[in-house]
């Protein structure tokens, strides 16, 4: 585990719920792996998985709990520890 990567899907900002924009993304169930499907085409799906996948109605301090916080211990036990967080 030299690399994990965790995503967070962010919440429609207000321009966006004006313009009727629609959720393409979905997180299937108790895995962390996205669904991502075509607006145009439902069926048409492409899937991706993490280390963890956030969904906007989960809080920061999930985020914080089940993918920062494990590895923090790992830095006072003397490994280099890089938290790169975009967005």
């Amino acid at each position: 585990d030299c690399v994990r990567v965790a995503i967070r899907v962010r919440p429609f900002v207000p321009s966006e719920l004006n313009r009727g924009c629609l959720q393409i993304i979905e997180k299937t169930p108790n895995e962390p792996q996205l669904i991502i499907s075509d607006a145009n085409n439902r069926s048409s799906q492409v899937n991706y998985t993490f280390n963890n996948v956030f969904m906007p109605e989960e809080t920061q301090e999930e985020v914080y709990e089940n993918s920062v916080q494990p590895i923090i211990g790992k830095l006072f036990e003397g490994y280099n520890v890089t938290i790169l967080a975009y967005g």
